[in-house]
């Protein structure tokens, strides 16, 4: 195949919705032939292992593991394995314990709304071989994404606050507002532009919920992130109810 896998057919399992499809569409684009799988493709995944040179998977946090375990012994040593889940620990783990192929852990910092690659984060985690991982730098950062590379552990890690006590403050702020008794209509009377920002975020993890759900139970560090949370928060609550007390007597 000669350095890299410039002439690779592509194979997307995942890959009729969402990101899955987001890929498969950016890899078309760029002159690929692409294969993707899907719940009611004619193709499955065994389909793509046979025809495809790089096999990408693109399927909820909750079973990528079980995915790639299914795949990684189908594939020759000469293929690319490459995930896009959210967390990158245990995907690269299990590509390189199931496979004998090259291993790369992707991770795509947007959303498949996005219409166009330049300038978005994409991390890439080195896991076996090189030309592999050559082969998808080059191909994001010709397209203008902004690329890092980085361990599996270090993104879990980092994602731990990006993703995760992110998404989880928003579930908070949603949970409060509700149980506050006011309803939508008023909600939207009184609200503030940065208040519809966060109200338009919070719909958008309950259209997913599971989605949202996965990134914050399965990654190992939010334990750890989440006690620094509730320190911050109970801290922050105790100075203001004093300064509240305090401005109470004036």
């Amino acid at each position: 195949m000669g350095l890299g896998f410039d002439n690779a057919t592509i194979g997307v399992v995942g890959g009729t919705r969402g990101m899955g499809r987001w890929l498969a569409d950016f890899f078309r684009e760029r002159g690929f032939c692409v294969y993707v799988s899907g719940r009611n493709t004619p193709a499955d995944s065994s389909t793509l292992a046979e025809l495809c040179q790089v096999i990408i998977v693109a399927v909820p946090i909750s079973v990528t593991c079980d995915v790639i375990r299914e795949l990684g012994p189908r594939l020759p040593d000469d293929r690319l394995l490459v995930d896009v889940a959210s967390l990158k620990k245990r995907s690269v783990e299990a590509m390189l314990e199931s496979s004998t192929c090259e291993v790369v852990g992707v991770h795509p910092l947007f959303g498949p709304a996005v219409e166009s690659i330049a300038g978005e984060n994409v991390v890439v985690c080195p896991g076996r071989g090189q030309s592999g991982m050559e082969w998808i730098c080059r191909t994001f950062v010709e397209a203008g994404a902004r690329v890092t590379v980085t361990t599996p552990d270090h993104h879990d890690r980092v994602m731990a606050v990006i993703q995760a006590i992110n998404h989880l403050n928003t579930m908070i702020f949603g949970k409060v507002v509700r149980e506050s008794g006011l309803s939508e209509e008023e909600l939207e009377r009184y609200s503030t532009p940065s208040f519809r920002q966060k109200w338009e975020l919070l719909k958008r993890i309950d259209e997913h919920p599971e989605l949202y759900r996965d990134i914050i139970t399965h990654n190992e560090y939010v334990e750890s992130i989440g006690a620094l949370y509730l320190d911050a928060t109970l801290e922050l609550m105790n100075t203001l109810i004093k300064e509240i007390d305090i401005a109470g007597k004036f």
